[in-house]
């Protein structure tokens, strides 16, 4: 199991890669607000090799306009449709973020602000903090040196932050944990495949490494105390119901709308998810 080298961060931060991440940092009451990666997705390698260059240049050629491409059937999310875009210059997926077709230049610069004050609440936040939890999800496995290169980016560009990155690969060919970058990068890699209704809740055993982990003094969300109290309880509820609800992809009557196997997608594109909030 991952083992961070603190207990306690100013700041624990997801660089996207699937939802799992945000959504397990915000069921701990770690999640102080939304950043600009939390709900990008990954498919593949690019985003990944593209991110040391993107985290030193503020993200610049992220989501333009000109690069990218609609696919697959829009589908409600939380009362409104959603559509799915793809960024071909970067390789990242949005799925939660556009609610409008890519025609509507318009709407699409309206949610485009919406990345832009994230991206600038990442940097302001990240910039301001002394010990930093970066986590990165995805639903396939590649060679966890190639994150080195992001550990490389985050120090120099937040120079006064000391930076931490752990990485959860699904659909491995075989169980691995590694420590690289001086212990600065914990991979940790799972041969099961990814299941969005599981890893979006607290019964994830893969995730419960984060169990143990707070967040220091200002850092911690209003009402701090009270959201970790409710959230154990909803911990040890699902522990003690979740085998008999999560099957098969199966909860609570709800099937999964993606299962990702071996980087490979398959999806249901008309479930209806929860929706975030900007």
């Amino acid at each position: 199991m991952i083992k961070p080298n603190r207990k306690s961060y100013d700041l624990i931060v997801s660089l996207g890669g699937n939802c799992s991440a945000a959504s397990q940092i915000k069921f701990r009451g770690l999640r102080t607000c939304s950043l600009a990666l939390d709900w990008v997705a990954m498919f593949g390698e690019k985003p990944l090799l593209y991110l040391p260059d993107g985290l030193r240049t503020r993200f610049r050629d992220f989501c333009k306009y000109e690069n990218m491409q609609e696919f697959d059937e829009p589908r409600m999310e939380h009362g409104r449709l959603t559509y799915k875009f793809k960024d071909t210059a970067t390789g990242f997926h949005f799925w939660h973020h556009f609610f409008a077709p890519l025609a509507d230049r318009e709407a699409f610069d309206r949610a485009r602000l919406v990345l832009d004050r994230r991206l600038k609440r990442f940097y302001d936040k990240v910039a301001g903090s002394k010990n930093v939890l970066f986590v990165l999800s995805t639903p396939f496995s590649y060679d966890p040196h190639l994150a080195e290169g992001v550990v490389s980016a985050l120090r120099d560009v937040f120079p006064d932050t000391t930076s931490e990155l752990v990485l959860i690969q699904f659909a491995a060919p075989s169980h691995e944990l590694v420590d690289l970058c001086d212990g600065a990068l914990h991979a940790e890699t799972f041969t099961r495949a990814i299941n969005v209704v599981y890893d979006n809740s607290l019964t994830s055993t893969e995730w419960a490494w984060m169990d143990g982990l707070s967040l220091s003094g200002s850092a911690r969300p209003p009402s701090n105390f009270l959201r970790r109290c409710i959230t154990r309880w909803k911990y040890k509820l699902w522990k003690k119901l979740g085998k008999s609800l999560l099957k098969d992809g199966v909860a609570q009557d709800r099937m999964t709308f993606c299962q990702i196997e071996r980087g490979v997608l398959f999806a249901e594109p008309h479930l209806d998810m929860p929706g975030r909030k900007s």
